[in-house]
């Protein structure tokens, strides 16, 4: 067929017909596609929960000041936006450490969302100090602890050798699953305290444990089997025999998380000045010699002795517990406390195993609004660890 010229061709009947209604069609799919919603919902609960302002934080920042994110519905598309600064009045361009984040959720499952946009990052102590960028979709997952939040899973820093914990608070009356039963309190998980360092202050992602080598033995007094060393780099622990080094698995409960991302060495028991480690990634234990810590200013930790100094923390029932007017069971009940939205706060004073606290019973907590509302307030004393010296109470290691 012979090319035809413009003026010809648009006179042919077909042609004509055929452009105005491939004209007209993809006008109306335009028009059609601008009222699609474009957030895919799976989960109508966990859609109505993200509704709303939350509380939104980064570790680097501050767990005092929480930061806001919106999140509203405009037609079908739910929109997020939010920052948090270092002193929390939102002064973005003074903050010396800040976070902003905006952009469609493009879908809500039970245990996730995703969200299509961007989130900068400014630290000055990290990246040069120049903001760092990620754009694109991002993925928030559900995170069963005390308090519910919605962490970005992709954490590894686009700019850096570092990790970001970007949580997004939620109410925690919303869950996906009930909360699991807490494991018991008994030596087979707790064992009956930790190795800490003689003066520390807990900073994230901490391996408490000496970085060079520690004998270990077999038994009390017994027959080597080689050196333990932290590896803070790559966060594991090196066990170095006859010149080979190895990795000793990191299993169970013989690491007890103690701050956020920071973790200490279990010790499941001791004898002869000799402390019983790593129970579970090794088949029958290894044991380590107080003194040899000591060298290099590390201890062990009874659970008594380290709760006591968590003071400036909110401690939560790990296992029913009744509050009495003073220390001891054959006092007078004041109320008792099961899994539910409380606060058991220290005031400093205790007496063995008993330890005084003021307890905030919450209609709204804190960590949902940033504010709270109390219903109830009591005040008394709790035995904090049972007769075996194991936990009763415990706290949030990573804030709200």
């Amino acid at each position: 067929m012979p090319f035809l010229k413009a003026d010809k061709f648009f006179k042919i009947p077909w042609v004509s017909t055929g452009i105005l209604f491939l004209f007209l069609l993809g006008t109306s799919l335009a028009h059609v596609s601008k009222k699609t919603p474009i957030t895919k919902i799976d989960d109508q609960s966990a859609a109505h929960a993200l509704l709303g302002k939350h509380p939104f934080s980064l570790q680097w920042i501050s767990w005092k000041h929480f930061g806001k994110v919106i999140i509203v519905n405009q037609k079908g598309n739910y929109i997020i936006k939010g920052h948090q600064t270092e002193g929390g009045d939102g002064d973005m361009a003074s903050a010396k450490r800040a976070m902003s984040m905006e952009g469609t959720i493009t879908h809500i499952g039970t245990h996730s969302f995703t969200v299509d946009g961007s989130l900068m990052i400014h630290l000055n102590h990290l990246n040069k100090a120049q903001p760092c960028w990620r754009k694109g979709k991002m993925k928030f997952v559900v995170q069963r602890r005390k308090f519910h939040s919605w962490r970005l899973e992709e954490k590894q820093n686009p700019c850096g050798a570092y990790l970001d914990y970007v949580d997004i608070h939620v109410d925690r009356d919303w869950q996906p699953h009930r909360a699991v039963k807490r494991e018991p309190a008994e030596a087979g998980n707790w064992g009956i305290g930790i190795i800490m360092k003689e003066t520390s202050s807990l900073q994230p992602g901490m391996l408490i444990f000496p970085d060079s080598p520690i004998p270990l033995y077999n038994s009390p007094d017994g027959k080597p089997l080689g050196s333990a060393k932290a590896d803070p780099q790559q966060w594991k622990f090196d066990l170095i025999h006859k010149g080979t080094t190895t990795e000793i698995p990191q299993k169970g409960h013989d690491l007890r998380e103690i701050g956020y991302e920071t973790s200490a060495v279990t010790v499941y028991s001791q004898k002869k000045g000799y402390l019983e480690v790593f129970r579970q990634g090794k088949r029958k234990g290894a044991w380590l010699k107080s003194s040899d810590l000591e060298k290099h200013g590390f201890k062990f930790s009874s659970w008594i002795n380290f709760l006591l100094t968590q003071k400036e923390v909110p401690f939560y029932p790990r296992t029913p517990l009744t509050v009495r007017n003073k220390p001891g069971t054959q006092h007078k009940k004041v109320t008792s406390l099961k899994d539910e939205l409380v606060d058991v706060l220290p005031t400093g004073k205790n007496q063995d195993a008993w330890l005084e606290v003021e307890v905030l019973r919450y209609s709204v907590h804190p960590c949902v609004d940033g504010k709270g509302k109390i219903s109830k307030k009591w005040k008394g004393w709790i035995k904090f660890v049972d007769d075996a010296g194991f936990p009763n109470v415990w706290y949030p290691t990573r804030g709200c």
